[in-house]
């Protein structure tokens, strides 16, 4: 019995139908060292890695890739070969032998991975953990197969593409990359395999990005320093979306600015605030160094513990931190000293919302609002608290507000969107969807959202006009459109 896992979602195989994470070979992450060395990483790696042969039926090889073994008896996971048969591929190994393919085990092709079987036994294989983790900005490695020639090694960053409701995904973001990557697989910083380096590379000005097919379960951690227990985000798949929990959903639009962003854009700092020693701290918190940054204010505050804006300050790098009980005690100390703080409040109520202290998030929204009567994130956190409550005439009456604010950010819409859904109103759901793509063209989970509720209704040109749209921005949600298209 053998299965892939992308967190939630099992690759099923086998008569008894169960599911179970890969090869039942799982074991923790070996470790090469926190700096990656090109030359001791193909050592260590490219005798797994076999080049994947493409044939056509005359025998001419017409396409190669890269593979990988994590059995001894010849699992290989490689990319997705669509409608090719077992005996249209084979495998090279290092040493020159080339393998036959007895079978394809399982072809997944909304994530364009696939588990091959080669008829061969005895071969080096790589140790693919249950549950590994990466920061963003880490340091990755794809290795190709050794025929990839000299050098082969690409280095790139951690990426997390992160969205709303549906899947963050991670990429690979690097300069160049060598010849055979498709189908390699990504090596962490601490020598952990994280996936498959995937086909649907995109260009940036100066980069590319190279999606990950993850296997096991992934979690990206804050970008700066290691966090404490509690203080992780995991990557989320398409199968998650339809059972996630409402609240969590909804409180992602919620959420401030992540690392690299202006949380001056939601907490205006005065000018005493932007010099000295609090100066320091706001600087690290924008700029996402959230454990320097909750160091920098919790120093402030045994200079003056009655500074409500440094506990404010506190409260927000411990809640990047994961920290949800110490952000908590930071926030409700800012309220105490600051009742006027509607900022303060809308913080607590998010907190409360992750932590599912309903009745205390919809309170402390409500005191969010009625001090910053044009806030759409506070009134959005009143529908989510109320929708968790099932009062749902004080969530549509919330969700009457956030729209008649007309807010620009394209993350709010979608929540108006998803609030609806969850109410049955579909009607009301693709309007919100539909303004959240008027406010962002380029955002690839709001068509989905728009496209998935367009099939819900009946209405499939609409979601036919999606489509194309969609695949140009992301061919994964495209994907996921397509199959929900084929099985209304």
């Amino acid at each position: 019995m053998v299965a892939l896992c992308d967190g939630s979602k099992g690759w099923k195989l086998g008569r008894l139908g169960l599911y179970s994470f890969l090869f039942s070979l799982i074991l923790p992450a070996s470790s090469f060292g926190q700096i990656l060395d090109p030359i001791a990483l193909a050592k260590k790696v490219q005798p797994s890695v076999l080049l994947v042969l493409e044939k056509e039926s005359s025998g001419k090889v017409v396409a190669t890739g890269s593979g990988f073994l994590v059995s001894a008896d010849g699992k290989l996971v490689t990319n997705d070969h669509g409608s090719k048969k077992a005996e249209d591929l084979s495998a090279q190994a290092a040493d020159g032998r080339v393998l036959r393919v007895q079978s394809i085990l399982e072809r997944d092709p909304a994530h364009d991975r696939e588990l091959l079987q080669l008829a061969a036994e005895g071969l080096p294989f790589l140790l693919v953990a249950a549950s590994v983790s990466v920061h963003p900005g880490e340091l990755l490695a794809i290795i190709p197969s050794r025929f990839a020639g000299r050098n082969a090694v690409s280095l790139g960053t951690a990426f997390a593409e992160q969205s709303l409701f549906g899947p963050s995904r991670l990429l690979v973001a690097t300069e160049a990359v060598a010849r055979l990557y498709p189908g390699a697989p990504v090596v962490g910083s601490e020598g952990q395999v994280l996936g498959v380096a995937t086909t649907r590379s995109r260009a940036k000005p100066g980069q590319l990005l190279i999606p990950v097919a993850t296997i096991g379960k992934l979690t990206v951690l804050p970008a700066a320093g290691s966090p404490k227990q509690g203080a992780v985000a995991p990557l989320q798949t398409a199968t998650e979306r339809a059972g996630a929990t409402p609240i969590v959903d909804v409180g992602k639009a919620l959420k401030t600015p992540g690392a690299g962003q202006a949380v001056q854009e939601l907490i205006p700092l005065s000018p005493r605030e932007t010099g000295g020693e609090k100066g320091v701290a706001w600087a690290l918190l924008q700029h996402g160094n959230y454990e320097k940054a909750a160091a920098a204010f919790e120093q402030a505050l045994r200079r003056r513990s009655s500074d409500a804006r440094a506990w404010l300050g506190f409260g927000l790098a411990k809640q990047h931190l994961g920290q949800t009980e110490e952000a908590s005690a930071a926030f409700r100390q800012a309220v105490a000293l600051s009742p006027s703080s509607g900022q303060a409040w809308c913080e607590l109520g998010r907190v409360d919302l992750e932590r599912k202290r309903y009745r205390e998030a919809a309170g402390s929204f409500e005191r969010a609002v009625r001090l910053q009567p044009q806030d759409a994130r506070a009134w959005l956190g009143v529908a989510a608290a109320n929708l968790a409550l099932e009062r749902r005439q004080e969530v549509l009456a919330a969700l009457g507000r956030v729209q008649v604010s007309d807010p620009a950010d394209t993350a709010i819409w979608r929540g108006i969107g998803e609030v609806y859904s969850r109410l049955g109103r579909p009607e009301d759901a693709a309007t919100a969807f539909q303004r959240a793509v008027d406010r962002n063209p380029g955002d690839a989970r709001a068509w989905l959202d728009l496209g998935l509720t367009s099939v819900e209704l009946g209405r499939m040109e609409r979601a036919q006009e999606i489509l194309p749209k969609l695949f140009v921005l992301d061919p994964d949600l495209g994907t996921e459109l397509v199959q929900a298209l084929k099985t209304r």
